[in-house]
C-alpha cells in the first residue's frame, strides 16, 4: 500500500480512535457540556463505528489485493516461459518477439497503475520490480523497452519509476 496516510490510519486506528475518544472525553468535561454522558455515549458510537468501518475497509482491501496480486502472478505465469525463451534466444522473429514483450509489459503497466492508485502493496512491488529489472537487463528486452518508452504508453511506468520501486523493501 503507498498511501502512507491510509498506512498509518490501517495499522494504528486501534490506538488512534480511543486516544481520540479521550480527548473528547476531557473536553466534555472541561466545556461542563450540559449533559456529558449522552456527550460520551454519542461519541463512543462514533468511535466504535469508526473501528468497524475501518476494520471492514481493511478486509475489502485485503481482498482486492489478494485478487490482483492472484491474477497478476497467474498471468506472469503465462508469460514467464516464453520470455525465458526470449532471453535464451529461442524465439525468432521479431513479431512473435513483439507479441510477448506488448503482453509483458502491458501486465507491467496495469500494476503500476494499481500500485499508483494505492491497490497493490509496497513489499509485491518492489518484488515485481526487481523483477522487471532483471528481465530488463536482457539487450532484446531493453531495446525494446527503450522503443516502447518513446510512445509513452504504459501509464507512466518507466525505468526510472522500475528502478525506484525495486529500492523498495521487504
Amino acid at each position: 500500500m503507498n498511501n502512507k496516510v491510509k498506512a498509518f490510519w490501517f495499522k494504528y486506528y486501534v490506538f488512534i480512535v480511543p486516544v481520540i475518544l479521550v480527548i473528547i472525553t476531557a473536553a466534555i468535561i472541561i466545556m461542563r457540556v450540559r449533559d456529558p454522558l449522552a456527550s460520551f455515549a454519542t461519541f463512543s458510537g462514533v468511535a466504535l463505528t469508526t473501528i468497524y468501518f475501518v476494520q471492514k475497509q481493511k478486509l475489502e482491501e485485503m481482498k482486492l489485493f489478494k485478487d490482483l496480486f492472484t491474477e497478476f502472478n497467474t498471468r506472469y505465469e503465462c508469460q514467464n516461459e516464453k520470455l525465458a525463451d526470449i532471453k535464451a534466444n529461442k524465439i525468432n522473429g521479431s513479431d512473435d518477439i513483439n507479441k510477448v514483450l506488448d503482453d509483458y509489459f502491458n501486465l507491467c503497466s496495469e500494476e503500476y497503475l494499481f500500485y499508483k492508485e494505492g491497490r497493490i502493496h509496497n513489499e509485491a512491488w518492489g518484488s515485481w520490480c526487481r523483477g522487471m529489472k532483471e528481465h530488463l537487463s536482457n539487450d532484446v528486452i531493453k531495446a525494446y523497452w527503450k522503443e516502447a518508452q518513446k510512445e509513452n504508453s504504459y501509464y507512466g511506468l518507466t525505468t526510472a519509476v522500475i528502478d525506484a520501486g525495486a529500492e523498495i523493501k521487504t
